[in-house]
């Protein structure tokens, strides 16, 4: 949870000036979105198991990715959110095209979250 507020207090300061609410609303959003991942993810590895593994495999693979553009990211922090959400999505999509448009977003959005709350999605 700590990274969280350390990483949202980054996207919420403008001009360096934190605004405070839209700091806690993006804390109790994205540790929502985090601990629902979970949770998504295992109603997908319960109802199609061979789904989750091709979800888990792009998954795993791009979160590799993530922490290197991390590292020499020199962009705003949400331009680089917006990009690791797209990015994950559209290969999802790739790799799974039966799986719809709101289920794709849902877990790049979820996932994004989580590499949030967890590490892999470093923001400075």
């Amino acid at each position: 949870m700590k990274k969280i507020l350390v990483k949202n207090k980054v996207r919420c300061t403008f001009n360096g000036v934190l605004n405070e609410d839209k700091h806690l609303k993006l804390n109790l959003l994205t540790s929502k979105k985090w601990l629902n991942s979970d949770i998504f993810l295992k109603e997908i590895e319960k109802n199609a198991s061979e789904i989750y593994f091709h979800v888990m495999r792009v998954v795993s693979q791009y979160e590799s990715e993530v922490e290197e553009l991390c590292i020499i990211w020199n962009g705003e922090a949400e331009d680089l959110i917006s990009k690791v959400r797209d990015e994950l999505a559209l290969r999802i999509g790739e790799a799974i095209p039966a799986l719809g448009e709101a289920e794709r977003y849902r877990l790049s959005d979820q996932m994004t979250s989580k590499w949030l709350a967890l590490c892999p999605l470093g923001i400075e």
